[in-house]
């Protein structure tokens, strides 16, 4: 038989096979394509005839022990046995031209190797998959092309298959698979190097013990490995660590943040303008300091403020140095004078000394036996104990030193009672949860001013909104002096809806601050803009009364002379015709229009609501039954929204036209003269 009827017989089979794969999908059968495809390029090619008779061998193997489908198995089985029709490699070109005479274009691009057109499916569907992680999707199809990815030595990949578990999309946070997933990306392999990010996040899993046994010794290893590779995220996080916890090279820590600002890292400024502040790697430039702090606060980094208030500390130490200074020049005179006193005085400072060396030596041994916190705990008996005061931010740090340097290895969070110890205006000495350190005093409020900040707080969410050190000032200000009626709270943004405003560009790049505060009880509204010197102090530039429920935020303008105003929007919320009103005077001593239908509501916030403004006292639940203790207790809680489970109580409140149940659980909304109403009334119940 003619080498030219094999080859036919050949391309028949080739174009039925081909039909198969096409209607089954190429990675059904990704195996036998893949060997057709090697036959063809061996005839291309001209390769041996051995080499052919191998392939051919394969191709018979599989027909009779890979392929389910029989009609295929018959094909495959064919193709083979034509194949091993030729003799030489002399018949390998006219073989070809018969074998591929038939096929149209798409059928030829088939029989190639599909790697290139693989590679461009992978990157559609590795972009894809990035785009849902990032802004919304079906997050279980992304997650199985990061592990596929992954899997295949795909490094980026890993990246996100981590933060897919660590940030619980799928479901619950799970830190164990979110450490594995960025172990795997951080290792080198043949075709590229570990995954940067993957290695940065190492860093933070170990230094913090997330997923992962503690190991600072790994971390700092992951995190130079991360650095060495150019992620500027890394450079930061390697200069954050030189300064604050080796406290060691802090020339390279400078040189590492002008690094990564140079190529575009924005959040480098804040450890750059603290180099400046301390004079680590570079010289002291307040001024330079300032200009990066400025910048960090208004592209909305956070933690600048921070930085800012330990600027002006620095600035106030300064100047109250250089004033001391000239203090003691002045009185030298009087120091030398007061030296020739007589010889009683002289014993009664030897018999000091005697009394403090003993002291000391004290300290010294119970720190040797019991360790430095026992010393702390003695040596603060000698210091002039201050108030106890509290951290108002979210998160506040605790330094080692007076002169602000390496953290303290503990978080402080919004109302933490911290005990302060000498009367510094700048940096105070703090105890707090066991630990003892220093912070800048405009970090604390007094309890006052907690119990007041905390008052302003409708629900959750506000709290959340109003994170910043300098929007709460504004709402303590507002407190004190526009509505001491507690019932005044700024409730969280919903559906666009805007109670809180921010905007860090105004007033001269320090920021604008704006809220609505609502009254749930009368209805009654007040609107706030507050402006920040370069202090960074709040001053009150508007004052709005005549805001109405339904209305919100949309914007903070200025007019032409300069003058700020709140742009609304929304519709307020009107009265119908069958309400009338009569004015009702609050205990902040604000009128405002009630309805007839809401008068029972008031009577009960007459009789109910007292437990939110005061500490009660016998008095005031004189002649209280059992069952309204329960309702002056409940009040509390209704009043920061919560989601009552008792029928009754569900009932009642939901009359009352303010209450909103929104909450399961809102004790942590509830300010300290709240919570010990409620012990109080407990008592009487």
């Amino acid at each position: 038989m003619s080498i030219s009827h094999n080859a036919e017989k050949c391309g028949n089979n080739l174009h039925k096979i081909y039909k198969i794969l096409k209607e089954e999908g190429i990675e059904k059968y990704a195996i036998l394509h893949d060997l057709i495809v090697d036959v063809i390029e061996l005839l291309e090619d001209g390769r041996s005839i051995e080499e052919l008779y191998d392939l051919q061998s394969q191709l018979a193997d599989y027909a009779t022990s890979s392929v389910a489908n029989l009609k295929l198995s018959s094909l495959v089985d064919s193709f083979a046995a034509n194949l091993k029709k030729i003799s030489s490699v002399s018949e390998y070109s006219e073989f070809l031209q018969i074998l591929t005479a038939k096929q149209d274009k798409e059928e030829m691009q088939f029989w190639t190797h599909q790697q290139e057109e693989s590679d461009e499916d992978l990157a559609d569907e590795w972009e894809k998959a990035v785009d849902t992680f990032n802004n919304g999707g079906d997050i279980n199809d992304a997650y199985i092309v990061f592990t596929s990815l992954g899997d295949s030595g795909f490094q980026p990949a890993c990246y996100y298959a981590g933060a897919i578990h660590e940030y619980g999309k799928l479901g619950e946070p799970n830190m164990q698979q979110a450490f594995q997933w960025y172990y795997k990306g951080a290792q080198d392999n043949e075709n590229r190097k570990g995954d940067s990010d993957c290695q940065l996040k190492l860093y933070y899993f170990y230094h913090d013990g997330i997923g992962v046994e503690k190991d600072i010794q790994k971390a700092v290893y992951w995190l130079q490995e991360a650095t060495v590779q150019g992620n500027k995220a890394a450079m930061t996080s390697m200069a954050h660590y030189f300064l604050f916890e080796s406290n060691t090279h802090y020339e390279q820590a400078f040189t590492l943040v002008t690094q990564a600002i140079a190529d575009g890292y924005e959040p480098a400024k804040t450890l750059a303008a603290y180099c400046y502040m301390k004079g680590y790697g570079t010289a002291v430039d307040l001024q330079k300091a300032e200009e990066l702090l400025s910048d960090a606060e208004r592209l909305g980094f956070k933690e600048a403020r921070q930085f800012i208030e330990m600027l002006a500390a620095i600035k106030m130490q300064a100047a109250a140095k250089s004033h001391s200074s000239s203090s003691t020049s002045q009185s030298s005179s009087y120091q030398s004078t007061a030296s020739t006193g007589k010889a009683g005085d002289s014993e009664k400072d030897d018999s000091k000394y005697t009394i403090g060396c003993i002291v000391i030596a004290v300290l010294v041994a119970l720190g040797y036996f019991f360790g430095s916190k026992v010393i702390d705990m003695v040596s603060e008996l000698f210091e002039e104990e201050g108030p106890t005061m509290y951290f108002y931010r979210e998160h506040e740090d605790l330094y080692k030193t007076s002169d602000l340097i390496s953290h303290v290895d503990y978080d402080f969070h919004f109302g933490t009672a911290a005990r302060t110890f000498g009367n510094d205006e700048v940096v105070v000495k703090v105890r707090a949860n066991g630990y003892t350190g220093y912070t800048v005093r405009s970090a604390l409020i007094t309890e006052e001013e907690f119990n007041q900040l905390k008052s302003m707080f409708g629900d959750e969410d506000a709290r959340y909104a109003m994170d910043m050190g300098i929007q709460r000032t504004a709402l303590i200000h507002f407190r004190q002096n526009i509505a001491r009626d507690y019932d005044f709270k700024v409730y969280g943004d919903e559906n666009g809806r805007k109670n809180v405003f921010w905007n860090g560009d105004m007033s001269n790049g320090h920021g604008a601050f704006a809220f609505i505060a609502e009254n749930k009880v009368t209805g009654e509204c007040i609107a706030a803009l507050y402006l920040y010197d370069e202090h960074y102090k709040p001053i009150l530039e508007v004052t709005d009364y005549s805001v109405r429920m339904g209305q919100y935020i949309v914007d903070v303008k200025q007019n032409k002379k300069g003058k700020y105003y709140i742009k609304y929007g929304g519709k307020p919320i009107k009265k119908t015709k069958r309400q009338t009103t009569k004015v009702v005077t609050s205990s902040s001593g604000y009128s405002s229009q009630q309805s007839q239908e809401t008068q029972s509501s008031t009577s009960h916030e007459q009789k109910y609501g007292i437990g939110t403004r005061r500490l009660l006292t016998e008095s005031d639940i004189y002649g209280y039954t059992k069952s309204d203790l329960r309702i002056l207790r409940n009040w509390i809680y209704a009043r920061h929204g919560y989601r009552f489970k008792t029928a009754d109580m569900r009932s009642f409140f939901e009359n009352e036209p303010w209450y909103e149940g929104r909450y399961d659980d809102v004790s942590s909304m509830l300010t300290d003269i709240e919570q010990q109403n409620v012990e109080f009334i407990k008592r009487h119940e």
